[in-house]
């Protein structure tokens, strides 16, 4: 999946961050950007992306793959691509490792624990770790 950093004028490198360009010769599925207050969600190949700000970088709330489509790489390449645009800017992404579906609530210290393993194998780390039970640990990619 290419990704082509598009300039922007409105909020700066939080919106290069943010632009997602597909420029794939063939099988182009498209890509469908939308802005609201400083949040941007995007679909490539059916996988959904939510970026909002954070800090001193951005926070990605979702990252859901479609179940059809799972294992098959589309997160791990997809997150490897806002890997790159990340450092190119310089700009962290941060991130609770959480199912962002419906899911059986006896599933989830499973679940959490196979994002973690995903996110863990992406080079991500705790950045930071407090005593709320829900939102327990803050994972980024830089260190």
């Amino acid at each position: 999946f290419p990704v082509t950093i598009i300039p922007s004028h409105k909020n700066g490198d939080f919106d290069e961050m943010v632009i997602y360009g597909n420029e794939q010769e063939s099988g182009n599925t498209g890509k469908n950007i939308h802005y609201t207050n400083g949040v941007c969600e995007f679909e490539l190949y059916g996988v959904e992306v939510c970026i909002v700000p954070w800090h001193d970088g951005v926070m990605l709330q979702c990252l859901t793959v479609p179940k059809e489509k799972r294992n098959n790489g589309y997160g791990h390449q997809i997150m490897r691509e806002l890997d790159l645009i990340s450092i190119k800017l310089n700009i962290p992404i941060y991130l609770i490792p959480y199912p962002s579906e419906n899911f059986n609530p006896s599933d989830e210290k499973m679940l959490v624990s196979k994002l973690e393993q995903f996110y863990d194998r992406l080079d991500y780390a705790i950045a930071l770790e407090h005593g709320n039970p829900i939102w327990p640990k803050v994972w980024c990619n830089f260190e």
